[in-house]
Order: structure tokens, then C-alpha cells, then sequence
């Protein structure tokens, strides 16, 4: 599932909610939304997570495999 990658992919790098938050432009709580499967991502956020989360293009194949989360 996309959003218990980025997690794991936040822990990795270290960055935090309030830091992957700020960095999208979301507040927390739509972050937290987000990563909860409360509201689907968009597709553009998806790819702005997988930049800064430093995944490489040829993995992103399988970092947005589940595409029933995009709105």
C-alpha cells in the first residue's frame, strides 16, 4: 500500500510529518489523512512524495502500484 511505503520510506530518511507536510504544502492533518487512507492522494503529490523521499524513477513503477489510492 502507497501510504505504509511512504512511512517506511519517511523513517528511512528521517523526515518527518510536520517536515513532509510543510515540504507538500499540506497541512499536518491532511498529511496525516493521507497517510491514514482517510483521503486518496493525488497523483501529483504522490510523485512531489517519491522526489523527496529520494526514490528513483525506476522504482516508482512499484512505490504507486496500488492505483485505487489517487483521486
Amino acid at each position: 500500500m502507497l501510504s505504509s511505503r511512504i512511512k517506511s520510506e519517511m523513517q528511512k530518511e528521517n523526515i518527518s510529518c510536520s517536515e513532509l507536510a510543510n515540504k507538500l504544502g499540506l497541512s499536518i492533518f491532511a498529511l496525516s489523512r493521507r497517510l491514514n487512507g482517510i483521503t486518496p492522494w493525488r497523483w501529483s503529490e504522490a510523485v512531489d512524495v517519491a522526489k523527496i523521499l529520494q526514490i528513483p524513477p525506476q522504482e516508482w513503477e512499484e512505490f504507486f502500484e496500488d492505483e485505487t489510492v489517487f483521486d
